[in-house]
């Protein structure tokens, strides 16, 4: 059985998600063997690191507000030594949580990117989704280009696959931040850009259902309201 290396932050506030994560992944994310590297500046987490079996804790700063989003690849690619072991590697949102049966469908078929369409925007044509409008961004899709628009919120692939990508994706954004330039949606806009470019298996929104929307999907991992469980706009405002 393959081993999926699962990529998860919660710095701050978002520690409170942590916790319910690990108890639905392990109950609902099935036909793999699962190891957690958990990316955290939480004492209480790290107090209780040996209730967490498979799970690897590694410290990290708060960076704030966009600092978290916008230099995630960054975080993953300092700690490549650690996913030796893994097959595959993924990303979650903090805020997810696995209500129904997921399984090996989430794989790739090949080296390509898995990614999820963007609930907010499926049913959108191209001049309508939210890329990236800013020209001198590597982020930049230009008006009428575009077919899809993916969320940031969860992706992943055969593990040398993903790390070409994030470490592609932390160049594109360094070169963007050198020039005082931010992607409108940091990490997210990096992503859709690197799709546009690529391809990619693409997952319908039950893959990343927002708590409370009705969707004509059944929801596999839903995204918990975030404003429900921590104060947003005061992590916004840092």
């Amino acid at each position: 059985m393959e081993t999926v290396g699962i990529l998860y932050i919660c710095t701050g506030a978002y520690e409170v998600f942590w916790d319910d994560f690990y108890a639905s992944c392990e109950k609902y994310f099935t036909g793999v063997n699962k190891r957690y590297f958990v990316f955290t500046d939480s004492e209480r987490i790290f107090e209780r690191k040996d209730d967490f079996r498979n799970a690897i804790f590694i410290p990290q700063e708060n960076l704030g507000w966009p600092g978290n989003t916008l230099f995630r690849f960054r975080i993953f690619n300092s700690h490549i030594d650690l996913y030796k072991d893994v097959d595959y590697l993924y990303y979650f949102n903090a805020n997810f949580i696995f209500v129904n049966k997921v399984g090996t469908e989430l794989l790739p078929e090949k080296d390509e990117i898995v990614c999820v369409r963007h609930p907010g925007y499926y049913n959108k044509t191209s001049r309508h989704l939210p890329y990236c409008r800013i020209i001198r961004s590597k982020a930049f899709i230009p008006y009428f280009f575009g077919k899809v628009y993916v969320m940031g919120g969860l992706n992943g692939g055969k593990k040398d696959s993903y790390l070409n990508m994030t470490k592609e994706l932390e160049r594109r954004t360094d070169i963007d931040y050198e020039k005082g330039i931010i992607a409108t949606w940091h990490d997210e806009s990096q992503l859709n850009r690197f799709v546009y470019e690529n391809g990619c298996k693409l997952m319908d929104p039950s893959y990343g259902y927002p708590e409370d929307w009705d969707l004509p999907f059944e929801p596999k991992l839903i995204l918990r309201d975030k404003s429900k469980w921590i104060d947003v706009n005061a992590i916004k405002k840092g």
